[in-house]
């Protein structure tokens, strides 16, 4: 099943929604383009691996996956005055909560 932008954004949202908790309302504006570039990311990446031939490898779409993980919390951290390590750990329940449906259809695990 092909990975659907508009669906991941929509998930991890939600699931940064619970893990900002109160200061959600602060940080929205800044985080929803930003999980909106990761959602793309996913599904180029799926695109990319399916591809024939595929124009990734799972090293290479391992390592532009955690490129755009760490410029996303570059800019979350940059943009807002939450620090790294919060950050960090709401963008990990962010990626738990998309983590089965990204690496089912990548074929391996990216997540």
């Amino acid at each position: 099943m092909a990975l659907d932008a508009d669906a991941l954004l929509s998930t991890m949202s939600q699931a940064a929604a619970n893990a900002f908790g109160q200061v959600w309302k602060d940080v929205k504006n800044y985080t929803i383009p930003e999980l909106r570039k990761l959602a793309g990311t996913f599904v180029d990446i799926e695109l990319g691996l399916s591809a024939r031939p595929p124009y990734y490898t799972k090293e290479s779409a391992d390592i532009l996956f955690r490129m755009q993980v760490r410029a996303t919390e570059s800019i979350l951290t940059a943009t807002t005055a939450l620090t790294m390590m919060a950050v960090e750990k709401a963008l990990n329940e962010i990626l738990a909560a998309v983590k089965v449906a990204i690496n089912q259809a990548v074929k391996f695990a990216l997540v």
